[in-house]
C-alpha cells in the first residue's frame, strides 16, 4: 500500500512540472498501479517515469509534424493576435526596398526633359554655337535713299516677298503632259508669237514676262483645246498689261491682231474665266523683277549694253522649255551669269549677285549652262522673234553679241 500511495503522488505532481495541461489518467499509469500491486514497487516508479517522458516526447514530435487543419487556417483570429502577425511580416516586405532606397534620382529624371535631349545630343548645341551667322546681303540701296520712287527702305523686304511668292507659284516642269491636245512646240511658237503682239503694241516689258506666266499658271490648270490656245495667250496678255502698263491695251487692238478671227465677246469670257482659274493672283514675281535686283547688286544698272542683253537672254529663254526647268530666281542668276562672262567681267558671280539672288555658284552655272544652249538653238530655230527684236538698233544688237561658250566647258 505504501509503494501504490508513492506511485500515486508521483503521477499527480509529473503533468505540473511538465506544465503540459490538465492531469488526465494514463494507459501508462494504469500499467504502473498493477506492477506496483505486483510488488515491484521501485522499479514499477522509475519504468513510469522513463514511459512518460517518452510519451511526451512523441506527442511533441507529432503536434510539430502534424500540419493545421484548414478549418484552423479559416478560423477567426481576434484583433490582437492579427496585428502581431502582420507586424513581423512588415520588415519583411520593406526589406527588398531597402537597398533602392538611396536612389532619388529618379523624380529628378522626369522633371528634366531637357536634360535627357543633351545627353542623346551633347555635340548639338556645340556645333550651332561654333558656327558664325550668316552674313545679311550688301546693302545696294543707300545710293537712292533720297529717291522716293525707288522705296529703298522697304527693297530688302520687297524682295524677300518675291522669294517666298516665286516658290508658292512655280508650275511643274512637265505640265504639259497633262495638256492631251498641247505640247511644248505648240508653247514656244505661241510664246515666240506674243513677243512679237507685244513689240508691236508697244506695251512694257513687265507685262510680257506677267503674261508667261499667267498663261503657265492657266495651262497647269485647266485643259485646253488646241484652237484656244491663241485665245489663251492673247487673254494672258490682256489681264498682264491691265496689271502693268499706264495705259493698258484695248481689246479691240487684240482682236485686230488675230486678223478678227477672235471676237471681243471671247476675249471679255475668256478673261473672266482665266482669273477664276487664277484666283486673281496676279502679283507673281517673275525672272524681270530678280533681274533688275541682280543687275544692281552687279553695278551693272546703268550699263545699258549689259542691261539690254540681259533683256535678250531673259526672253529668249522665255520661249525656250528651259524657263519651265527652273524657278524665276534660279533663271535670273543664270542669265546674270551668262551676261557677265560675255562682256569679259573678270568675276560673272560675284558675292553680292550670288547673296540677292539665293542661288549658290554651283546652281546659277548649271543654269547658265542651259541659258547658252538656249541661245545657240535661236541663231538656227525658226522662232526668230525675240532675235529680231533685240537685232535692231533700238536695242544697240544685243543679240549680235555672241553667246559665252565658254561657260559650258566651266567647272
Amino acid at each position: 500500500m505504501a509503494a501504490l500511495a508513492e506511485l500515486d503522488s508521483n503521477a499527480r505532481a509529473r503533468p505540473s512540472a511538465g506544465k503540459v495541461g490538465p492531469s488526465k489518467p494514463e494507459p501508462h499509469a494504469a500499467a504502473a498501479a498493477a506492477v506496483g500491486a505486483s510488488g515491484g514497487g521501485a522499479a514499477a516508479a522509475r519504468l513510469t517515469r522513463s514511459q512518460a517522458r517518452a510519451s511526451q516526447q512523441r506527442g511533441a514530435d507529432a503536434a510539430a509534424s502534424t500540419p493545421a487543419s484548414p478549418r484552423a487556417q479559416r478560423a477567426p483570429q481576434p484583433p490582437q493576435a492579427q496585428q502581431q502577425q502582420q507586424q513581423p511580416s512588415q520588415p519583411q516586405q520593406q526589406q527588398p526596398s531597402q537597398p533602392q532606397q538611396p536612389q532619388p534620382q529618379q523624380p529628378s529624371q522626369q522633371q528634366h526633359p531637357q536634360q535627357q535631349q543633351q545627353q542623346q545630343h551633347p555635340q548639338q548645341h556645340p556645333q550651332q554655337q561654333q558656327q558664325p551667322p550668316l552674313p545679311p546681303p550688301p546693302d545696294i540701296d543707300s545710293a537712292q535713299r533720297d529717291n522716293p520712287l525707288a522705296v529703298s527702305c522697304y527693297a530688302a523686304d520687297v524682295y524677300a516677298l518675291h522669294h517666298r511668292r516665286a516658290a508658292q507659284f512655280r508650275v511643274p516642269p512637265d505640265y504639259l503632259r497633262s495638256q492631251p491636245e498641247l505640247n511644248e512646240r505648240m508653247r514656244s511658237v505661241l510664246v515666240d508669237w506674243l513677243v512679237e503682239v507685244h513689240r508691236k503694241l508697244k506695251l512694257s516689258p513687265e507685262s510680257l514676262f506677267l503674261a508667261v506666266s499667267l498663261l503657265d499658271r492657266f495651262l497647269a490648270a485647266v485643259p485646253v483645246a488646241r484652237c484656244e490656245l491663241q485665245l489663251a495667250g492673247l487673254t494672258a496678255l490682256m489681264i498682264a498689261s491691265k496689271y502693268e502698263d499706264v495705259w493698258p491695251v484695248e481689246v479691240g487692238d487684240l482682236v485686230c491682231t488675230t486678223a478678227r478671227a477672235l471676237t471681243r465677246a471671247q476675249l471679255v469670257a475668256s478673261e473672266r474665266r482665266m482669273l477664276a482659274a487664277l484666283a486673281y493672283e496676279l502679283a507673281v514675281p517673275t525672272p524681270y523683277q530678280f533681274l533688275a535686283r541682280l543687275l544692281k547688286a552687279a553695278g551693272a544698272y546703268d550699263d545699258r549694253p549689259v542691261a539690254l542683253y540681259v533683256a535678250y537672254c531673259a526672253e529668249r529663254c522665255l520661249v525656250d522649255p528651259v524657263c519651265l526647268r527652273h524657278g524665276p530666281g534660279e533663271l535670273a542668276a543664270g542669265v546674270m551669269y551668262v551676261a557677265l562672262r560675255a562682256f569679259g567681267r573678270a568675276e560673272p558671280y560675284p558675292p553680292a549677285v550670288a547673296a540677292h539672288a539665293r542661288v549658290p555658284r554651283g546652281d546659277a552655272l548649271r543654269v547658265a549652262r542651259e541659258v547658252v544652249r538656249a541661245l545657240q538653238r535661236a541663231e538656227r530655230g525658226e522662232l526668230q522673234a525675240v532675235r529680231v527684236k533685240y537685232s535692231t538698233k533700238k536695242f544697240r544688237e544685243a543679240a549680235a553679241v555672241p553667246p559665252p561658250v565658254g561657260i559650258l566647258r566651266e567647272v
